[in-house]
């Protein structure tokens, strides 16, 4: 049994609970305790609604560590893997930020930086948050929270390097793995990395960088697939990028060329 005491001084009970919750029926930081008044909680644990206080709850998560987090993480992901037969074989990795409405003046919170505000809200302080998803029903397998202020391509080596080691056991071999990432996270080193791990990828090129491959007539395109992509059609080749030469896929979707003009 939970009693009160245990909540507030001990913390760690708190957490069962608020992965009940996000189960169940997510709720904010301040609906929290009111959600547990209106379940079986009070009757299975000795809790008292005050105890699952929003601030509570975020003195509860003061206690963790960085490093046990990563460990939650992983061993829970691991879990869901293996219950459920995750195909690990395709990952789709992207980058971006989101802004806070953290004070300016709070120092409590150093993660939360001033940079290039995606959603153009260049009045508030930014959180970067890279993700990690399986292509087999979108599965969340990795997310990596960082300053607002660095490039998403700076963080691109340790969402790597992080997927490496945490799912070596369960992912099976780097080479069976396929990377998929956007233009974003282009650079010499990343690619070198994306080679040493022996993992296959599928990545972007910006076009204006690629005239060449631009010039080629749309006429020399071929469908796709008539019936999974209509529209679409593509032309492949090869190029040289990022230290190598690569096979390039272009593609046209009449749809989305209508899009922009």
């Amino acid at each position: 049994m939970l009693d009160e005491a245990m909540l507030v001084h001990r913390w760690v009970p708190i957490f069962p609970l608020a992965v009940l919750n996000r189960v169940v029926a997510p709720t904010s930081k301040l609906g929290f305790a009111q959600w547990a008044e209106r379940t079986v909680v009070d009757r299975l644990c000795t809790v008292k609604a005050k105890a699952l206080d929003h601030r509570r709850f975020w003195d509860a998560m003061d206690q963790l560590t960085p490093k046990q987090m990563k460990e939650i993480e992983e061993r829970v992901t691991g879990v869901i893997i293996e219950s459920f037969g995750v195909d690990l074989l395709g990952l789709v990795l992207d980058m971006t930020n989101f802004a806070t409405y953290i004070d300016s003046a709070n120092t409590k919170a150093p993660i939360a930086q001033r940079g290039h505000a995606k959603q153009k809200r260049v009045d508030l302080r930014l959180i970067g948050l890279g993700l990690i998803v399986s292509t087999d029903g979108g599965i969340p397998l990795l997310c990596h929270a960082y300053p607002g202020n660095p490039s998403d391509v700076s963080q691109f080596p340790i969402m790597v390097k992080d997927l490496l080691v945490g799912f070596g056991k369960v992912a099976g071999n780097s080479h069976d793995l396929t990377m998929v990432y956007d233009a974003g996270q282009d650079s010499l080193s990343n690619q070198s990395l994306i080679h040493e791990s022996q993992m296959h990828f599928v990545g972007s090129l910006p076009p204006t960088q690629h005239k060449d491959l631009l010039a080629i007539p749309r006429s020399d395109y071929i469908s796709v697939d008539e019936e999974r992509f209509l529209g679409i059609t593509a032309y492949e080749s090869r190029t040289t990028a990022l230290g190598g030469e690569y096979r390039v896929i272009l593609t046209h979707s009449e749809t989305f060329f209508d899009k922009q003009r």
